[in-house]
């Protein structure tokens, strides 16, 4: 994608399917994770409830981030979930971290546009797909 493409502007989005879902400029949370992570699948499904329940959510694994999500993601401690606010980071959260504490920063996608709650959660939890 172009960065004019993006809804940002020039793109800091720190995956291209943010900016294909036109979500770059909403409420929405990252999971950072890797493959080597001990404590990361302990998230999946807390992101998976999160993804039920209508939030936007995405899913990086940190070793194969690009230049925009490295440089958002620093020098993280694995799992990291990110509130990302209107482009810019909100929050951050490391360790496993309850669904209640990561929605009480989240908006659904229906409070944000009133669109169908479709969801960015791209992850298949068995470890088979990400985005």
């Amino acid at each position: 994608m172009k960065d004019h493409d993006c809804p940002c502007g020039a793109c800091r989005c720190p995956n291209p399917a943010i900016c294909k879902n036109k979500d770059c400029k909403k409420n929405y949370a990252i999971l950072l994770t890797a493959d080597w992570c001990p404590y990361c699948p302990q998230m999946y499904p807390i992101f998976k409830e999160l993804e039920d329940a209508g939030y936007i959510v995405y899913t990086l694994n940190y070793d194969k981030l690009d230049k925009n999500g490295r440089k958002l993601a620093g020098r993280a401690t694995l799992p990291a979930t990110i509130i990302i606010d209107a482009g810019v980071e909100a929050d951050r959260f490391t360790g496993v971290t309850s669904a209640a504490t990561i929605k009480a920063k989240l908006k659904t996608r229906k409070q944000q546009d009133g669109t169908p709650d479709s969801g960015g959660f791209d992850y298949d939890l068995r470890g088979q797909k990400e985005i």
